[in-house]
């Protein structure tokens, strides 16, 4: 995020200073664009995934009765 020098930062009120001055190297965003390519892939299965759970599964149930012996 880049702030312009002098101004009044609304959250705190106070004027915004310059800390460190560009060093005019730019970092390479390979890595960034990586993670950022990655993203909406992990949205689409995080929802499969939900969608799958959403759905009712059918239950099946097992009952074992004990035999009954009549003497």
């Amino acid at each position: 995020m880049v702030r312009i020098p002098e101004t009044i930062n609304a959250k705190c009120g106070q004027a915004v200073k310059v800390v460190q001055r560009w060093d005019s190297q730019r970092p390479a965003i390979n890595y960034l664009l990586r993670d950022f390519n990655r993203w909406p892939l992990n949205e689409k299965l995080e929802q499969s995934k939900y969608s799958k759970r959403a759905r009712p599964q059918p239950q099946i149930q097992l009952v074992i009765m004990p035999q009954v012996r009549n003497s």
